[in-house]
């Protein structure tokens, strides 16, 4: 009974922070976003332009309008409550406590640096376009 409860409380939080798991993907309700979740956000790296590349190839699912996503839309899936050292939404499965690049750039160094979420923190950071980090590729769902 005590493991029926915890799954119920456990469906109605994901599902009041409009963040649902479905296979392949984290669907956010709130902001008409699907996210990748997959083994592949947790092994595969590459620099801003990489990832870029990646996600507009991607064919996940049937759909083919994969992106990386912007800083903003990152900020969605930032969960800074949890207790543990993973700051991302927990209907995430396949993460990494590593940077995931954004799409976002930054003009303070001429757009040579792009923004990346540090998942340990669930803060952002900028680093130099070319360094390797792991990607998370999202899609509008509207």
């Amino acid at each position: 009974m005590k493991v029926l409860s915890l799954l119920f409380i456990s469906y109605f939080y994901l599902l009041g922070a409009g963040l649902l798991k479905d296979g392949s993907y984290v669907i956010d309700k709130t902001n008409n976003l699907m996210w990748q979740d997959t083994r592949a956000n947790t092994v595969m790296i590459g620099s801003q332009e990489e990832a870029t590349e990646y996600c507009e190839e991607l064919d996940l699912g049937g759909y083919t309008n994969w992106r990386l996503p912007e800083k903003e839309e990152c900020e969605y899936i930032v969960d800074k409550t949890r207790d543990d050292e993973i700051m991302i939404n927990k209907a995430f499965r396949h993460i990494k406590q590593e940077g995931y690049w954004t799409s976002s750039r930054t003009w303070r160094t001429f757009y040579r640096y792009g923004y990346y979420l540090y998942i340990k923190s669930g803060t952002f950071y900028y680093e130099n376009r070319s360094y390797p980090k792991f990607f998370r590729c999202v899609r509008d769902t509207d």
